[in-house]
């Protein structure tokens, strides 16, 4: 098993469910739908909200379409990509950043949800079936 060795960091903090009812509104609306397409959506609606919380703006990139290069000089030059002679594609990275992500919150929905799917698998399935049962695949929304 695990040997904790050190604890770099604690983070306290009270728990509320500030998304619950516009994830529950998207949840209704997307039992309700009739076509692929308005379930999709309405799931989709769902998760970017989730995937607002874990966004990584650090990743981010400006790109410019430029008919000179000499933006290639400038220290947050990333790369280009050519499109003619007089043509290219410009990758910046961002030079200033603005953390506006709640990440803790996409960071206790992953923790959470990886709890509920450590207790299901060893809880219910390895006491249900068997002890050699092993997980091959998890994602916060499946189990394999």
């Amino acid at each position: 098993g695990m040997i904790l060795k050190k604890v770099h960091r604690i983070i306290r903090f009270e728990q509320s469910p500030c998304n619950k009812p516009y994830i529950d509104l998207n949840t209704e609306l997307r039992a309700l739908a009739t076509g692929d397409a308005e379930k999709d959506f309405y799931k989709l609606m769902n998760n970017s909200v989730f995937g607002k919380t874990i966004e990584n703006i650090r990743k981010r990139v400006d790109i410019r379409l430029v008919n000179i290069l000499k933006l290639m000089s400038k220290p947050n030059f990333d790369r280009r990509v050519v499109f003619k002679e007089n043509l290219a594609a410009l990758h910046m990275t961002r030079t200033k950043l603005t953390f506006d992500k709640p990440v803790y919150l996409g960071a206790c929905i992953l923790d959470i949800s990886t709890l509920l799917m450590n207790k299901f698998h060893y809880g219910f399935i390895r006491e249900m079936f068997c002890d050699n049962a092993q997980l091959l695949f998890t994602d916060p929304l499946s189990i394999l």
